[in-house]
């Protein structure tokens, strides 16, 4: 199953606080052993947090600095700080988030594989992609440290030789080997901590896109049982808003801003060093794939429900239906009160994000 090897491939890598149980199939509590690992890696990337800002704010206004340099220095701090986000969304509800993954195993292993099988081929496929776009990022991004070593939000930038134009090299032996190790560990628990927080919303977002399917398929037969099973969404879906508040909270923004700013990146320096700068496509494709498949699905649950309400308006139904119709709103994916992902939730980010890109094409030369 899905949820399965997704809450597996987070478990080995410790960016849960919870671990696999093999015997019940589904999550529970760290061991004591396995809870010091993981909060091994929150420190680290919180000292990387803090870091990458202070790195920041010092080459803010160094004209000397090369765009690479730039571009690379606020989008990991960016980067760094939306994952210290998710890391106190863990900290704050992720007794919550145990339950909503458990909640979600426990639905599959009613329904059999061969339902599953049935419903989510297409959302199977997508997972999948986000995985593979996942596995080869870290060596990618580590990979700019052997060519722009000095780029102020590497620990590399310490160890480099570096000149007042931002250019310079590492030394090569020991210290060569351990800041690339340094920079694959450090990626590899940041992009995978975005893909622990998106796959949950996936998962969710699929699960609810397709009992809204099977709802309406049943609406002519069965309207009253239909009725509970519309009930039982909303209150997934509440769940789910509430569990993964920050991360929705925060995502439509800051993401989409490293989106751009990758983009922007692609544009104005990757034909310059193919090898070297093909963090800035590679990065750009992921970050932009998890954005746009979670948006884009939020706007298919909503038009779905929308869909729903609608037949049982105009589909002739009981005065029971007709009431309880009158009672229900349409699902959406919602992040409090800051955001709504409704069904032209894609067309608007993707303007968001040719804006952006525009903007920093014309204002950076």
């Amino acid at each position: 199953m899905l949820s399965d090897r997704a809450t597996r491939i987070n478990q080995w890598l410790l960016q849960c606080a919870f671990e696999w149980d093999t015997n019940l199939n589904w999550l529970r509590a760290m061991t004591r052993k396995n809870l010091a690992l993981y909060y091994f890696n929150v420190f680290y990337m919180v000292v990387m947090n803090v870091f990458s800002l202070i790195r920041l704010s010092q080459s803010y206004d160094e004209k000397e600095l090369p765009l690479v340099s730039k571009i690379l220095t606020f989008t990991w701090a960016g980067a760094y700080s939306f994952t210290t986000l998710l890391i106190l969304q863990s900290e704050i509800l992720g007794k919550d988030v145990m339950a909503l993954i458990n909640m979600m195993l426990d639905h599959l292993q009613k329904v059999g594989r061969q339902i599953e099988k049935k419903n989510t081929d297409q959302f199977s496929t997508q997972f999948y992609i986000g995985i593979g776009l996942l596995l080869f990022n870290p060596v990618l991004h580590a990979l700019v440290i052997t060519t722009e070593p000095c780029v102020p939000v590497a620990i590399s930038s310490l160890l480099a030789d570096c000149d007042v134009g931002g250019s310079g090299a590492l030394p090569h032996g020991v210290f060569h080997g351990l800041v690339f190790i340094q920079e694959i560990y450090g990626i590899t628990i940041l992009l995978y901590t975005f893909a622990f927080n998106w796959s949950i919303i996936f998962l969710g977002l699929a699960w609810i896109l397709t009992e809204l399917r099977n709802i309406r398929i049943g609406l002519p037969t069965s309207s009253e049982e239909e009725m509970y099973n519309y009930r039982h969404v909303e209150l997934i879906v509440t769940m789910l808003n509430y569990t993964v508040v920050i991360y929705l909270t925060s995502f439509p923004s800051m993401l989409f801003l490293v989106v751009a700013l990758l983009l922007f990146g692609t544009i104005r320096v990757w034909h310059l060093d193919p090898r070297g700068n093909v963090v800035f496509p590679a990065c750009m494709t992921r970050c932009g794939f998890e954005a746009m498949t979670l948006t884009m699905l939020a706007g298919r649950v909503n038009l779905e429900s929308t869909k729903v309400i609608v037949e049982w308006k105009y589909g002739g139904r009981s005065k029971l239906a007709r009431k309880f119709q009158q009672s229900c709103r349409s699902i959406k994916c919602a992040a409090g009160s800051m955001y709504t992902f409704e069904s032209s939730i894609v067309i608007t980010s993707l303007d968001n994000l040719i804006a952006l890109t525009c903007n920093l094409l014309v204002a950076i030369e």
